[in-house]
């Protein structure tokens, strides 16, 4: 009798252990599919008080995006922290009394615009991206007015009398109406605070005619201001090189930077499209 009730106590006792076990599994399981679902719609984490602002850019290779961004991360020898062939994302930090300013920027890689969104699309399938979809901050458009050195080992540029044209006509054609309306699938109204159209090498110019320069490129301007409606939109002829209208830049992506207590939440239509992204 007694070895009985002895077997039947542990047999209770395993079964209540056993149902313990499957209920935590069951709670960690519950907790491990949050994370990846908020993980897939939300961006990198960071402590507050901080400011986040997660940058496109854009531009054909030899503009000059590299040392941009170099510049702006202010670390003149930075390695990307994730590097594929499609793109490079960068990031650097701000302190001040307040807040942190955390500053993510993707340079993407392609000559072209199927090579772009193929990039963007693995970045959506990435737990916490900066750029997460719904979440970009701000986008640049770099051109630049003189073919990029074919070397490494080739002389620095030399100055020029005037702008190389059929440069130009190149920058103008890559971003058509078309491929700018792909870039700006990739944002949204509600998160996108900055455009900036920047000019580069404009040190090469024996004579700083900035206007004349900005109005080669009146087109683009003009078909990314229209697609700029109430959104900050600046356009700034200078040089990379010399950090000529860098700190202006500067100025304006922390300006353009959000509270990383705000972006706890995302849109219906952003959890939708980051769900097409990742069954593509």
């Amino acid at each position: 009798m007694k070895t009985q009730v002895a077997t039947e106590t542990r047999e209770k006792v395993s079964q209540e252990v056993a149902q313990k076990v499957a209920q935590k599994t069951q709670e960690v399981a519950r907790e491990v599919a949050k994370d990846w679902a908020e993980g897939m719609v939300k961006p990198v984490k960071l402590p507050p008080p901080a400011k986040r602002n997660s940058v496109i850019m854009i531009g054909l290779g030899g503009t000059g995006k590299t040392t941009l961004i170099r510049s702006l991360v202010k670390d003149l020898d930075a390695n990307p922290d994730k590097k594929t062939e499609e793109y490079h994302l960068f990031h650097g930090e701000r302190r001040t009394d307040q807040s942190r300013h955390y500053l993510y920027i993707s340079d993407y890689r392609g000559q072209n615009i199927g090579t772009l969104v193929r990039a963007f699309i693995k970045q959506q399938k990435i737990k916490y991206s900066p750029m997460a979809y719904g979440h970009v901050n701000s986008l640049i458009v770099l051109v630049d007015i003189e073919e990029p050195k074919q070397s490494p080992m080739d002389d620095e540029p030399s100055q020029i009398d005037e702008p190389n044209f059929n440069r130009v006509q190149t920058h103008l054609a890559q971003w058509s109406g078309t491929a700018l309306d792909a870039v700006f699938g990739f944002l949204t109204a509600e998160t996108l605070n900055y455009v900036c159209l920047f000019i580069n090498k404009a040190d090469l110019l024996k004579t700083r005619e900035k206007q004349a320069v900005r109005a080669l490129f009146k087109e683009l301007e003009g078909l990314l201001r229209e697609r700029c409606e109430g959104i900050k939109f600046e356009v700034y002829v200078g040089s990379v090189r010399e950090g000529e209208q860098i700190n202006r830049l500067e100025d304006d992506l922390l300006a353009a930077a959000v509270d990383v207590s705000n972006t706890d939440s995302i849109s219906a239509s952003s959890t939708l499209a980051m769900m097409r992204a990742n069954n593509a």
